[in-house]
């Protein structure tokens, strides 16, 4: 458990459940390109991070993402586009985590046009789908409940206490607002998670993250 969650590979697997929760509700069968992109580069993105702030080596990032741009380039243009603006968005992440009440925004929004929105350029013209939603609202839950935890960006400015409280009532959002979708049950295995407080960095990297997981892994089972 600690190798996949050092490695990145947890959150990966997070990433990727995600991914095929929203292609089901959309009725995209999500290609074996979609799906190996989305597992590199977020090891990529997430490892490149550690990196830069001295806690991880450059192999790692570097290896996977040289992965995930060979498998990237022979998707549509439009999927390129998405994964060179979360590309650039990593790589501007330091600067931008300063900005504390931004930092939830942008990640949230950068796994959203990731998980949602390339198997919607998969699947062709059309409205936003709804599994969007509760899909955006369980990731800045994610967020903020680890800021918290690691009282760092809007927990640094606040009591983390609260932080998580506002957590806790983004994933009661994304539930209520996703209903019927499947997907709601993502932002519900978040709150579920979110019971306690406080909470370890143990408890944030296995069971926050790991809540996206599970939450992906029943909206498919219920898909």
């Amino acid at each position: 458990m600690e190798f996949l969650i050092r490695s990145g590979i947890w959150v990966a697997l997070c990433a990727v459940a995600l991914l095929m929760a929203a292609s089901r509700s959309m009725g995209v069968a999500p290609t074996a390109g979609l799906i190996v992109v989305t597992g590199l580069g977020t090891v990529a993105v997430y490892a490149f991070d550690r990196w830069t702030a001295g806690r991880g080596s450059w192999p790692i990032w570097v290896a996977c993402g040289i992965g995930a741009v060979i498998v990237g380039l022979r998707l549509p243009r439009e999927a390129i586009a998405i994964l060179a603006g979360v590309c650039a968005l990593a790589v501007v992440h330091a600067r931008l985590r300063r900005f504390a009440w931004l930092k939830p925004l942008y990640i949230a929004l950068a796994w959203l046009a990731v998980v949602v929105g390339l198997p919607w350029v998969m699947r062709g013209p059309g409205p936003l789908p709804t599994v969007a939603l509760p899909i955006v609202f369980a990731i800045l839950a994610n967020v903020l409940a680890c800021d918290a935890v690691d009282r760092e960006a809007e927990a640094a400015q606040i009591s983390p206490a609260r932080v998580y409280w506002i957590a806790r009532v983004v994933a009661a959002a994304g539930v209520v607002l996703g209903i019927p979708d499947p997907a709601a049950v993502i932002p519900g295995a978040m709150l579920v998670a979110m019971v306690r407080w406080p909470v370890t960095r143990w408890w944030a990297e296995r069971g926050l993250d790991g809540a996206l997981l599970v939450g992906g892994g029943l909206a498919l089972v219920l898909s």
